[in-house]
């Protein structure tokens, strides 16, 4: 079994009800496709494809924003049997390319908005021999996508698909430097299905609303459960508290996955009464998923309050572990373990905390997080040496510090590469940046290791204030003498913009390389 097969037998049995929305706030858009009308739509993009000379095993990008062709487009690949790659619409010409030097890709499904990006480099991508594009305006001698799979039939392919085949190419975000390519076989994504079934239990007839960017495994890959109960995936292609919630409301939603900006942005909309939560019909909302960073304890307590029949939980995980769902700190444990990701998933997810020569360490002890569970990567592609480094033994070296208490409950201390080393003493960003964010004016902090002639390194805070809040760096820095021992107090702050990829982590290696000439004597 594998995740297309269920999307056939969805369409089987729900044929007639929406299975894709997709909701453009500004421009009143809204359009739907019926789980019969999806099914069949993908089934001649397959055939399509197919008949163009893709073979089993291809890889096959696509480049564009959520839309309801995002996700045709994906199931249409890997039903042809092809391996899809999704990339990050931010993504510049340059990053095209070096996606294109890795995966040696057969074809490419873009917009058309985002074929300038491509138009400029298409003479150094040899191994592309078909570009699909999707839009109005066909530019650059690329074919139209529905004149593409127009004369196609609606129905399956007859390609074999095993449980071992390969499936996708994702990624990382490279919050630990130059992107990796993860794989997932047919296998890992029906697993992620599962496990996701099995911890966020949709309802019948569901309803997952989509705001994160789909080509991120903590978007898309949290709405394969509702497949199982025929239930829809609602796009919502812009983000504002006001639109979010008149979608909640309108399309029923029930699940949604949130990152700590915009949990930040709804409760400052509500604070300055631009938005009325109270006179929002939410009954239908049931599940708010966070994660992707700790997230303070006064904002969790004041969202469990705004929305009071909302279950709120917190998950962990990583491109390699195929999404947010690896570890979940369940809603009754949010404020009695705030800072903890939880406990493995559904007795599904192994893991150990080991120290460099990967024993384990006793509860209380920092060191190395590793999982094992059949939903995490393959591999790297095509590198099997950085492959080596964190698959050993069938556990996944995650790369994180943290720490069990004697409850069974997890902690990310930080960022392995992140560690900052200060005078012969370990320093962990993370703890720096929970401390840092108590500041009643700070809104963002990251923190990083700078160049020391005398202590090899030592802490720079990158600070983001709040709205109409205002602080010199002389301010910022008696604040953290009071409030810091030496050795892990942040010695120069910059202020700024913090940069972030998709689910909001932030780009350490951006910093590093913003402030690498900053050198304090």
């Amino acid at each position: 079994m594998n995740v297309s097969r269920v999307l056939t037998l969805a369409a089987s049995r729900w044929g007639d009800r929406e299975c894709v929305v997709e909701i453009t706030p500004t421009k009143g858009k809204r359009r739907s496709r019926s789980y019969r009308e999806f099914n069949e739509r993908v089934n001649k993009l397959a055939n399509a494809l197919l008949d163009a000379g893709i073979k089993k095993g291809d890889i096959v990008v696509t480049f564009m924003r959520n839309s309801i062709e995002w996700m045709e487009t994906y199931f249409g690949i890997i039903r042809a049997g092809a391996v899809v790659a999704p990339l990050n619409f931010r993504f510049t010409s340059d990053d095209i390319k070096h996606v294109a030097d890795v995966t040696e890709p057969s074809l490419i499904i873009l917009e058309e908005e985002l074929s300038q990006i491509v138009n400029p480099i298409r003479s150094t991508l040899p191994t592309i021999e078909r570009y699909i594009c999707i839009g109005k305006s066909i530019s650059g001698k690329m074919a139209d996508y529905e004149e593409f799979i127009a004369s196609y039939p609606p129905t399956e392919p007859k390609t074999q698909i095993s449980d071992e085949d390969n499936l996708g190419v994702y990624f990382t975000s490279g919050t630990t430097g130059t992107p990796k390519a993860v794989l997932f076989t047919h296998k890992n994504l029906f697993m992620v299905a599962i496990e996701n079934f099995i911890t966020f239990p949709p309802v019948p007839g569901g309803n997952y609303v989509a705001i994160l960017p789909l080509y991120h495994v903590a978007a898309f890959f949290q709405w394969l459960p509702y497949l199982f109960r025929g239930g829809k995936c609602t796009l919502l292609q812009e983000f504002g508290p006001h639109e979010f919630l008149h979608t909640m409301e309108k399309e029923k939603g029930t699940e949604v996955f949130l990152v700590m900006p915009m949990l930040f942005d709804i409760v400052e909309a509500h604070k300055r009464g631009d938005i009325d939560i109270g006179t929002c019909d939410l009954s239908s909302w049931q599940l708010l998923n966070t994660g992707s960073q700790a997230y303070p304890r006064d904002l969790l307590l004041t969202v469990s309050k705004l929305f009071p029949g909302v279950r709120v939980n917190h998950g962990y995980g990583l491109s390699e572990g195929a999404g947010a769902a690896t570890f979940i700190l369940e809603p009754e444990d949010l404020i009695r373990k705030c800072g903890s990701i939880g406990k493995p998933v559904a007795a599904m997810v192994e893991a150990r905390i080991v120290d460099d020569e990967g024993k384990q360490v006793p509860p209380g002890e920092m060191g190395e997080l590793i999982i094992k569970t059949d939903r995490m990567m393959k591999e790297y592609y095509r590198n099997p040496e950085e492959t080596a480094k964190v698959i050993k033994d069938r556990w996944l070296y995650t790369g994180d510090v943290a720490k069990v208490d004697k409850e069974g409950y997890y902690y990310i201390v930080d960022r392995k590469k992140d560690v900052i080393i200060s005078g012969g003493e370990n320093v962990y960003p993370a703890e720096v940046e929970e401390v840092i964010l108590k500041h009643p004016k700070i809104l963002e902090a990251a923190v990083i290791g700078v160049p020391d002639e005398r202590f090899g390194e030592r802490v720079l805070a990158v600070v983001k204030l709040k709205p109409d809040e205002e602080m010199t760096q002389e301010d910022f820095l008696r604040w953290c003498k009071e409030n810091f021992p030496g050795h892990r107090r942040p010695r120069q702050v910059e202020f700024g913009d913090i940069p972030r990829g998709a689910t909001r982590k932030v780009l350490k290696p951006e910093l590093r390389e913003r402030y690498s000439g900053i050198f304090i004597s």
